[in-house]
């Protein structure tokens, strides 16, 4: 996923568009950052809206390897407060990581409103979408582009831009989770994420390590899990 998200990202870059990542703020924003620091360097990148503002929080705490992060360095600076109309109005090529992830408010939605009807721009969904955010509508597009309804705005927007999904998942699989538990050997677990079938599943697995859970008000004995 990462080496597609690079490849288009460059793609799009390179015949003069802008690129809009919704991303939510908290993990995924930076994440976003931090790949294309690591895999775009010569892109400018531009942090905005509650993501700018939690990465300036990752910034004051230190990483797994004791040193603090750093998000806005190199090529990755953030949107400073009340510039965002300055920095559309601007139409150098640029990746925006901006909130909201859906699309639901916040700059990234007059961000996409510049960008979408662009054809040499792009707008790259990497995290998970509800059903009936503009996000989602925007992915279930057909054919050549489309128009699609944003908060704000009373008329439906064309959509001409590349619209790309890069399942980027920031979560920790299953088999992460139950090494997780194992570590931190605490005396009851609780799920409570997700949907109650995978639930369910998660906590038979960790019943058989003995391992005691509470499923949402109903307490579960490891034994009805044999």
């Amino acid at each position: 996923m990462v080496e597609q998200f690079t490849a288009d990202a460059e793609r799009i870059l390179g015949q003069g568009g802008r690129i809009l990542v919704p991303a939510f703020a908290l993990g995924r924003a930076q994440e976003i950052a931090l790949i294309c620091q690591k895999h775009i360097p010569e892109a400018e990148v531009l942090i905005d809206g509650l993501a700018r503002d939690l990465s300036h929080a990752y910034q004051r705490h230190q990483g797994p390897d004791g040193h603090r992060l750093r998000i806005f360095r190199g090529n990755v600076r953030p949107v400073e407060p009340g510039r965002t109309r300055t920095e559309i109005a601007d139409e150098r090529p640029c990746i925006v990581v901006s909130t909201s992830g859906m699309l639901t408010g916040g700059p990234a939605v007059p961000w996409a409103q510049a960008i979408l009807p662009d054809q040499r721009s792009g707008l790259m969904v990497v995290g998970y979408q509800d059903s009936d955010s503009p996000g989602s509508r925007l992915l279930g597009l057909t054919g050549e582009g489309g128009h699609i309804d944003l908060p704000g705005y009373a008329e439906p927007l064309e959509v001409a831009a590349h619209v790309g999904h890069y399942r980027l998942g920031a979560h920790a699989t299953e088999d992460e989770l139950v090494k997780i538990a194992a570590m931190v050997d605490a005396t009851t677990l609780m799920p409570v994420h997700g949907r109650l079938a995978a639930q369910r599943q998660f906590v038979r697995r960790l019943h058989l390590r003995d391992q005691q859970t509470v499923l949402a008000t109903h307490h579960w004995r490891s034994d009805e899990y044999r």
